[in-house]
């Protein structure tokens, strides 16, 4: 994912499994909140480097 794309991290079929997959995607700021559960993130931190398979 690269921040200045301007787009946002949506997760395919609003899926909340482990290891969903996900892509960018354009923002969807018309939306109200809960229209838009698969555009709601919060980021962890990790060690570098970082790889899951």
């Amino acid at each position: 994912m690269a921040v200045h794309s301007g787009k946002c991290v949506d997760v395919t079929g609003v899926s909340t499994q482990p290891r969903a997959l996900s892509n960018q995607w354009t923002c969807d700021s018309g939306s109200t909140l809960s229209a838009k559960k698969n555009q709601i993130w919060r980021l962890q931190g990790m060690r570098w480097p970082a790889f899951l398979p």
